[in-house]
């Protein structure tokens, strides 16, 4: 009995096929969690970013500063405009007053 040659092109082919599959789903696998990465890490620099200029009116017991009010956000928080020649609106937020947000 004569032994069948194994077909080495359709094997080889079958194999390259097989692997290069594998490569690419490991690739999109790798991408994805980087990609996942990324963000998760990301999230914690753009938390920490200060994203506004605090502006500070140091005042003494007694002494106040003029500001136009522009609109009030919510309970505790209002824009003002305090500067007039900078023609600036700025956020006032009053600490340790407890208010409700408006809906």
């Amino acid at each position: 009995m004569k032994k069948q040659q194994p077909d080495w092109s359709s094997i080889f082919n079958y194999l390259k096929h097989t692997v290069s599959k594998e490569i690419a789903r490991q690739k999109k696998s790798l991408i994805v969690a980087l990609l996942f990465t990324l963000i998760f890490f990301s999230s914690f620099f753009w938390e920490n970013l200060d994203r506004s200029e605090h502006l500070e009116f140091p005042l003494q017991k007694n002494q106040s500063y003029a500001c136009l009010l522009h609109r009030i956000i919510d309970g505790d928080t209002i824009v003002a405009d305090c500067d007039a020649s900078q023609k600036q609106r700025i956020n006032i937020r009053i600490w340790g007053m407890d208010a409700p947000e408006m809906k």
